[in-house]
């Protein structure tokens, strides 16, 4: 305990102030034994918490990681050489209507996936994009390696995957969800993983053919694309 010289109030140790009266304590006259008694008297939270804070952080941004964890496998049906080409000569016929002329075509599944696979997903600067179409949506999913990333003497290359879900409105397509892994994001942050994908896709010079559109549908294994040059 320390003595308050002034109200002669007793007030323990670690203290700096007088509990009593207020006044600044005179610790100078504290022996070596009431020294380490004050040390002893340290809140044992403060001794633990540098120790445990790395724990706490690991556990708090450890469902977040696992959140985003990449989805790594394909969607829909795999694709085929045979079924990108097909897709490419579709489209380059698209592009070469004539004014007033209108075109629409069936796409299935497999082929789209065929296309972005051997045609498209380098260019795009993916590891693959994948297509799942279902009744009146489809869902494009984008997987990339961003980096390196050094951490210390080690480059880490991650993969992140991307993912919409679009529901096609006449001329139109509405982005539902968006999600980073197994992460689903809203608001300002859907439009971003949505910006993301619409930047890789519409840089290809076979964008030019949706400036056209009249239609697009979304049936099971199948998107019906139309065009009409005016």
């Amino acid at each position: 305990m320390v003595l308050c010289k002034k109200c002669g109030a007793d007030n323990p140790l670690g203290r700096v102030f007088c509990g009593s009266c207020g006044i600044r304590l005179d610790l100078s006259n504290l022996s070596s034994d009431d020294m380490a008694a004050k040390k002893s008297s340290i809140p044992l939270m403060k001794t633990l918490l540098p120790k445990i804070l790395p724990v706490l952080v690991v556990l708090l941004a450890l469902p977040v990681a696992l959140a985003a964890w990449p989805h790594m496998q394909p969607l829909g049906k795999k694709g085929s050489k045979s079924g990108s080409q097909r897709v490419a000569g579709t489209l380059q016929a698209m592009t070469r209507i004539g004014r007033g002329a209108s075109l629409g075509r069936d796409f299935t599944e497999a082929d789209i996936n065929g296309y972005f696979e051997f045609s498209k997903a380098k260019e795009m600067d993916a590891e693959s994009v994948s297509i799942r179409v279902g009744q009146g949506y489809f869902t494009v999913r984008v997987v990339r390696i961003i980096g390196p990333l050094k951490l210390g003497s080690v480059q880490l290359r991650p993969r992140v995957s991307q993912e919409l879900v679009c529901v096609p409105a006449g001329t139109r397509v509405q982005v539902a969800s968006a999600s980073v892994g197994h992460l689903t994001w809203l608001g300002p942050f859907r439009n971003s993983v949505a910006s993301r994908i619409y930047r890789m896709v519409s840089a290809q010079p076979e964008w030019s053919v949706f400036q056209n559109l009249s239609e697009i549908r979304a049936e099971p294994e199948k998107l019906w694309i139309g065009v009409k040059k005016n």
